[in-house]
């Protein structure tokens, strides 16, 4: 779905990223992991038209779409789910699912509809709330339904348990990983929660200080406990021999 090849990319004059290389597969969930300030978001932004791109490539289904512009992007299939600022607080949640389906006849509206309220059924309760009255678990909840709404190909999601408490955390991740499964969604994720984000996703790559340090299948980089001890808090307990 997605191919990033040699991308170097910052803000302004303002470098971040070098040299990165990524795929994202097809209705696959591929997570990016690492210490703070090494470009995760950046990465994102990248893709999404937000940052500024020096070179490299960028192509969605083999089309490029470097230097595109946002809204164009959008119109591809691609949502950015930023950590915050995903939706608009001062409307109601139907209110926030319409905007997401404005572009859509009514019958592409209600089909994605009908899609994010299989994936979460709650959401229905709410459509009369502001989005002010909900939870910050409910707002990603709502951001997810909104990229569901509109058929998203591609969803990039920055870091979606931020300040979520630990078990409503687990939820979300999963219900991410239900989504790209039965929507057919391909979600590229940024994640501070790194070991549970390995847990539900297919693919890693490991970004320190703006380079890919490693990429591979998910429960390798987990299973690796140089890696996990370095970059992702896990402790190991020599064997005795």
């Amino acid at each position: 779905m997605l191919k990033v090849n040699q991308l170097n990319a910052g803000y302004g004059k303002f470098q971040i990223l070098y040299d990165i290389s990524l795929k994202a597969e097809r209705d696959a969930v591929t997570v990016i992991v690492g210490p703070n300030g090494s470009g995760k978001t950046t990465l994102l932004k990248s893709v999404a038209g937000l940052a500024t791109v020096y070179s490299g490539e960028i192509l969605l289904e083999d089309n490029c779409i470097r230097g595109h512009k946002p809204y164009e992007i959008a119109s591809m299939g691609v949502a950015y789910l930023p950590q915050v600022g995903n939706v608009f607080q001062n409307l109601t949640v139907e209110e926030n699912l319409r905007m997401a389906g404005y572009l859509l006849s009514d019958g592409e509206y209600k089909e994605g509809l009908s899609e994010a309220f299989r994936v979460f059924p709650q959401v229905k309760d709410w459509l009369h709330k502001p989005v002010w009255w909900l939870s910050g678990g409910e707002r990603q909840v709502l951001a997810i339904s909104m990229a569901i709404v509109r058929n998203t190909k591609l969803m990039l999601m920055d870091e979606p348990t931020a300040a979520l408490a630990p078990k409503l955390a687990a939820q979300i991740l999963d219900k991410i990983k239900q989504a790209g499964r039965e929507l057919g969604i391909t979600v590229l994720l940024v994640e501070q929660n790194a070991l549970r984000a390995l847990e539900i996703s297919d693919y890693a790559y490991l970004l320190v200080a703006g380079r890919v340090a490693y990429n591979g299948d998910s429960r390798d980089m987990l299973n690796n406990p140089k890696l996990a001890s370095m970059y992702l808090g896990v402790k190991y307990k020599a064997t005795a021999e």
